[in-house]
């Protein structure tokens, strides 16, 4: 009988304890929601940037064209060396990529960002 006793209470300590892990767990999965996001995201960026190393074309209108494609409704802005264009309202946290692309005319440096809402 004490025996019963006994696992009864490990068993019901058992199931406090893992329930309020799985508690305290349960907001860092939107944390991790909100990471696979900012990497996809990031990624769209890298597209903007490869497009331009594929077609071998480092132009300004052509990246703004590519940014309005892949993020419909977003701000930010793209910018070919210290020219910038600037694609709606500016935000407070943002996500930006970067890459310096090098052809027989020069150095071009390429930069895009966008606003997270």
């Amino acid at each position: 009988m004490q025996n019963g006793i006994y696992y009864l209470t490990e068993a019901s300590l058992s199931l406090l304890l893992m329930s309020s892990f799985l508690i305290m767990v349960q907001p860092q999965q939107e944390n991790q929601a909100e990471k696979i996001s900012d990497l996809y995201i990031t990624q769209c960026l890298h597209d903007v940037l490869k497009a331009r190393f594929i077609e071998r074309n480092p132009s300004i209108t052509e990246m703004e064209t590519d940014f309005r494609r892949l993020f419909p409704g977003k701000s930010g802005f793209v910018e070919v060396n210290n020219a910038r264009v600037f694609i709606g309202k500016p935000g407070k946290q943002a996500i930006s990529a970067s890459a310096v692309y090098y052809s027989l005319y020069g150095k071009s440096t390429l930069k895009v960002l966008v606003y997270k809402e």
